[in-house]
């Protein structure tokens, strides 16, 4: 599967009003981060890579979040 697959189905959905919901990891979900997430289901440690930032608490998990909102998706849930 090419790397981008996700990011352009992301374009399709947004596109046509779709809501997507990503559970990918790796540069997989870094690149389809661009076409704007409804919801992204990422773990501590994809939160890590993504960020390239070590996670120790939960304010950092809080203000990780944030972060991954700036870059394009709309919700997030994070599993610990």
């Amino acid at each position: 599967m090419p790397i981008d697959y996700y990011e352009k189905i992301g374009n399709i959905c947004r596109a046509n009003n779709i809501k997507f919901i990503l559970d990918t990891s790796g540069e997989a979900l870094k690149i389809a981060l661009k076409s704007k997430p409804y919801l992204i289901k990422p773990n501590i440690d994809e939160i890590r890579h993504l960020l390239g930032i070590n996670i120790e608490s939960r304010e950092e998990i809080i203000l990780s979040g944030k972060k991954l909102i700036e870059m394009g998706c709309r919700e997030m849930y994070v599993y610990l």
